[in-house]
């Protein structure tokens, strides 16, 4: 009886089954970023449809031609709107956890201040720029803890994000949405 083994690194396999899973993986990438592209497709659609169609008939006819959820065309418009890209919707790990990444990533209504909490010490604060629909100003606390410092221009919504991403890494410990009026006071600082 033969005892000696093929060692895995001396089987002519290996480079047979890396290509193969080479080849399956860039497929699935593919599908991915396809399906993407055809959801941010569909937002852009759904979002010029919305002003061609009268106020209150945007369901009925979304109901009626398109057969398709009211959540999932408010998804499609959503990642349209953000203008994330087809590569990174595959990155995320598709549609789905796109919506998620957007979910966890939401923005301040007008009138509402958005805190960023970071070590339970208010990091940044966002607010929407009544000047500049879908812009946001941010401001975030000096690193003497005592000033602020803010954005000279308004920033767009996914801009927002790689700001405190970039300022905050993943430490981020909370978010609060607040009313403007309720915190006034706390918003006065310094520009950037």
């Amino acid at each position: 009886m033969n005892t000696s083994h093929r060692s895995p690194r001396n089987s002519n396999r290996l480079p047979v089954l890396a290509a193969e899973i080479r080849k399956a993986h860039a497929g699935v990438q593919e599908a991915e970023q396809v399906a993407a592209q055809g959801a941010i497709n569909v937002g852009h659609a759904l979002i010029e449809v919305k002003t061609l169609v009268k106020n209150g008939e945007w369901l009925p006819w979304l109901k009626e031609h398109c057969r398709i959820s009211e959540r999932t065309a408010q998804l499609y418009m959503r990642i349209a709107r953000f203008g994330i890209k087809p590569a990174t919707i595959a990155d995320l790990g598709g549609i789905n956890a796109a919506a998620s990444f957007l979910t966890m990533h939401k923005t301040p209504d007008p009138g509402r201040v958005l805190f960023v909490y970071l070590r339970n010490e208010i990091m940044a604060a966002v607010t929407p720029a009544s000047e500049y629909p879908g812009y946001f100003h941010l401001a975030f606390v000096a690193d003497d803890l005592e000033t602020m410092d803010r954005t000279k221009r308004p920033v767009a919504e996914r801009g927002v994000w790689l700001f405190i991403h970039h300022k905050a890494g993943s430490d981020i410990a909370e978010l609060s949405f607040e009313n403007e009026a309720d915190t006034a006071a706390w918003a006065q600082g310094g520009e950037a």
